[in-house]
């Protein structure tokens, strides 16, 4: 039983929407909380880890505040 999924990108909201059969809409992106950020890139591409790192952080614990 699940409550919630996310995904960081659409990439793998694709993929997850191939895997995953989502009727109740419980799969979002990992930052549909956070009301500042609106994308998580892919650092393997850009290099920016530790920006990504820190935009997980914050995702992560505005979904917390929302539960």
């Amino acid at each position: 039983l699940r409550d919630y999924l996310f995904y960081m990108d659409s990439s793998n909201a694709r993929r997850l929407a191939w895997l995953v059969h989502d009727p109740k809409g419980i799969s979002k992106p990992v930052f549909a909380y956070s009301p500042t950020i609106d994308e998580i890139e892919d650092p393997w591409y850009s290099g920016r880890y530790e920006l990504v790192v820190q935009q997980l952080v914050r995702c992560v614990n505005d979904i917390l505040d929302h539960i």
